[in-house]
């Protein structure tokens, strides 16, 4: 995942700046979608490791909000990111091998009340869940915070010699394309799910609704003196060809946050069912604890954690002097 946003960043962005620079308020508007459809996806995961990997996918999507703010505090939160993202998710993975080599299984009902049997286990595995969800003192807070602020003060772009009109139809109909898909995979999820007798039909039809008035919030289409939905109202708003996107920005960035209070319901909900309540499975009783080798390999990542949380500045003391030389060059050579 980390290897697309580099790539955005050292290649796609800074090779053709001025095409780049049409692209940013589109880009910006698909990372909020991403980062709201990876955590609505990982809520409905009935798998641990599936739904790591689906928090990925919307932890990625601040890094490409940060990227395309295109401003020094912006951009320095998300390589900083990139770099927390690495070590909150690399040891979420470990972790999930840990319990998977126990119990040969990652499905989040075979578990339950595993912190009687793992203390340090589960110890280990909510301070890393609560470094991903961007707890304040873990290092997942710092680099979020830094893409929220750097987007939400983003002066914007004065797009010259660019209809941006046009741009802001296509990102409508793009967004609003991307929101029925995301509806459609959430609603077919729901029906799998119940057809294996793994979910009730009220939980299916709430999901639906949900998804629905989710999309209708977000997407909707203007007409009349209906303004469209927030994620499409600034675009809706573009009718010139040199128009500053701070408002767009602005609003990216409130919709981005809502992926923090998604982030902290499937994680904790997650560390609920799987180390608290009672021992539903005899297997759980006895599983073996965390070993001095597995120790060795996982706490170092929790240390760094909770070192880049609670003093991160020599870290930003090492990317912020090129960052800042990235994004004044980009917007020179983009002409912005």
């Amino acid at each position: 995942l980390k290897l697309g946003t580099f790539g955005f960043m050292r290649y796609a962005l800074w090779l053709f700046p001025r095409a780049a620079a049409t692209f940013l308020p589109l880009l910006g508007t698909l990372a909020v979608i991403g980062i709201i459809y990876g955590a609505v996806l990982a809520m409905v995961q009935s798998d641990l490791k599936r739904l790591v990997a689906y928090s990925s996918v919307s932890h990625l999507g601040f890094v490409m909000l940060g990227l395309v703010a295109m401003t020094a505090t912006g951009v320095s939160g998300s390589v900083l990111q990139m770099v927390n993202h690495g070590i909150s998710t690399g040891a979420l993975f470990l972790l999930v091998g840990v319990i998977y080599e126990r119990r040969h299984t990652r499905e989040l009902a075979d578990f339950g009340g595993i912190a009687k049997s793992m203390p340090l286990y589960a110890a280990t595995f909510v301070v890393v869940a609560l470094s991903s969800v961007g707890l304040p003192g873990l290092n997942g807070f710092v680099g979020e915070f830094l893409i929220l602020m750097g987007t939400f003060a983003s002066e914007g772009l004065q797009l010259s010699h660019i209809p941006t009109s046009s741009m802001a139809l296509y990102g409508m109909l793009l967004a609003q394309a991307f929101g029925l898909a995301g509806v459609i995979l959430l609603v077919v999820k729901m029906l799998r799910l119940r057809a294996q007798g793994r979910a009730s039909p009220f939980s299916v039809g709430m999901a639906t609704v949900f998804a629905l008035g989710l999309a209708f919030v977000l997407l909707a289409p203007p007409l009349g003196r209906f303004g469209g939905g927030f994620l499409v109202q600034p675009l809706a708003s573009v009718r010139h060809d040199t128009v500053p996107f701070h408002e767009a920005f602005a609003t990216l960035a409130v919709f981005a946050s809502s992926g923090v209070i998604f982030a902290a319901v499937y994680l904790l909900v997650a560390v609920q069912r799987v180390f608290f309540g009672p021992i539903k499975h005899p297997e759980n009783e006895h599983l073996p604890d965390l070993s001095l080798r597995e120790v060795l390999v996982v706490w170092p990542l929790v240390l760094v954690a909770g070192l880049m949380g609670v003093y991160p500045q020599p870290f930003l003391d090492v990317i912020n002097p090129a960052v800042t030389q990235y994004a004044e060059q980009f917007r020179a050579r983009a002409g912005i």
